[in-house]
């Protein structure tokens, strides 16, 4: 028995880089950084060119995962939220309606 569970053991562990990663982006949080339209602009731009970089993955991965047709996946609202914050981020200025 002690050897089926030391062959499962693992110097990784899940829920502790969890909780670093959540740590770490609280204090980015906190320090404001997020607040900023250029630090805005420039995380919705990494996105969509991780989304455009790897869209057939993306849609390969919804196609297999969730049987999602590729026109649904290509329309669907998480790639529209996307658009539609980088569209409008100028012009709501978005670093004034958050309240931390």
């Amino acid at each position: 028995m002690g050897s089926e569970e030391g062959k499962w053991s693992s110097s990784y562990d899940a829920k502790e880089e969890a909780a670093k990663v959540v740590g770490e982006l609280r204090e980015s949080f906190s320090s404001n950084k997020t607040r900023s339209y250029d630090w805005r602009a420039s995380q919705l731009k990494n996105i969509l060119k991780i989304a455009d970089n790897h869209e057939q993955d993306i849609l390969h991965a919804l196609r297999s995962d969730l049987s999602k047709p590729e026109m649904d996946s290509l329309f669907s609202a998480d790639f529209t939220r996307i658009h539609v914050a980088w569209t409008n981020l100028e012009t709501e200025k978005l670093s004034s309606t958050i309240r931390h």
